[in-house]
C-alpha cells in the first residue's frame, strides 16, 4: 500500500499571549512554547518544579517563596528574572487585553490585591515581589491546597519584562 500519513487537528490560535489564551487552541499551542514555576509531569497530576529550583511555604500556607533556576533565557536571549514574573502577573490584573483576571485575583486561589469600590483590582496591588533576581515572593489572599498545581497553569508564564507595552 502506499504511504501512510497522521493528520493532526489543533484549533487555530489567535495569540500567542499568555494572558488571551482563554477557550480556544491557543492553549494547546502555548503550552508548548511556554514554561511555568511548575509543571505537570505526563500522566501526573502531582506537580514538578520547572522553572523554579525551590519553593518554600509559609506556616500558613499563604506566602510562597520560589527559588527561580539561574540562566533561563527567553527566546529574545534575555535572562529570566522574578521581575519578568512581576510584570506579568500586573498584566493579568491590569491589562486591558486580559481575558483571566480571575484566574489569581478571583476565587479561591487567588493572589492577595487591593480592590477599588467597584470591586475592580487596584493596578500596582498585587502581593507580589522581586525580592532579587532569582527570588519571587507571592502572598495569596487565603491558603489553597493545591496552589502549586496552580501555579502550573500556561497563563502564570513569564514574559520578558515591558516586552508587550500594555501596562507601565
Amino acid at each position: 500500500s502506499g504511504p501512510s500519513n497522521l493528520s493532526l487537528a489543533i484549533s487555530s490560535t489567535d495569540s500567542f499571549d499568555p494572558i488571551v489564551i482563554k477557550g480556544d487552541g491557543s492553549t494547546k499551542i502555548t503550552q508548548q512554547v511556554y514554561d511555568t514555576l511548575t509543571a505537570l509531569p505526563e500522566g501526573s497530576l502531582q506537580p514538578e518544579l520547572q522553572l523554579a529550583s525551590n519553593v518554600s511555604v509559609s506556616e500558613d500556607n499563604t506566602v510562597y517563596t520560589f527559588q527561580l533556576k539561574e540562566g533561563v533565557q527567553f527566546h529574545n536571549g534575555t535572562e529570566m528574572t522574578a521581575q519578568d514574573f512581576v510584570y506579568s502577573w500586573e498584566r493579568i490584573g491590569a491589562s486591558p487585553n486580559t481575558q483571566e483576571g480571575d484566574l489569581i485575583l478571583g476565587g479561591v486561589f487567588q493572589f492577595a490585591h487591593e480592590t477599588d469600590s467597584e470591586g475592580n483590582y487596584v493596578p500596582g496591588s498585587m502581593a507580589v515581589e522581586a525580592v532579587d533576581d532569582y527570588t519571587l515572593r507571592v502572598e495569596l489572599a487565603q491558603p489553597f491546597y493545591d496552589a502549586l498545581y496552580q501555579f502550573s497553569n500556561g497563563v502564570l508564564s513569564p514574559i520578558p519584562e515591558g516586552i508587550v507595552g500594555d501596562i507601565e
